[in-house]
């Protein structure tokens, strides 16, 4: 159930990025996208694998992919902050 949950979180988060690489086509938004594409996909990894390898310590495996997944979740928040907030300029010119 744990895995359910991590990967409708990376689904969700891939969706939103995959919007805003079609609708903001600059080399500045396609580097930031995908760097919170890799934040997440590299989360989703980290939160899972723990379960499938004998690691020594797997709270901190765990707590690596819950950051690594927030970090995507700023970035792609910041990201899309910036992108409504200049809309208006866009919109006016």
């Amino acid at each position: 159930m744990k895995n359910f949950r991590w990967g409708i979180i990376a689904i969700s988060e891939l969706i939103i990025l995959l919007f805003l690489q079609f609708e903001l086509w600059s080399y500045f938004n396609f580097v930031i996208s995908w760097v919170s594409i890799a934040l997440v996909l590299l989360g989703f990894w980290t939160g899972t694998v723990y379960n499938y390898m004998k690691v020594r310590d797997k709270e901190l495996f765990k707590k690596a992919g819950i950051l690594f997944i927030n970090g995507g979740l700023v970035n792609d928040s910041v990201h899309l902050f910036m992108y409504i907030l200049f809309a208006h300029e866009r919109a006016s010119v």
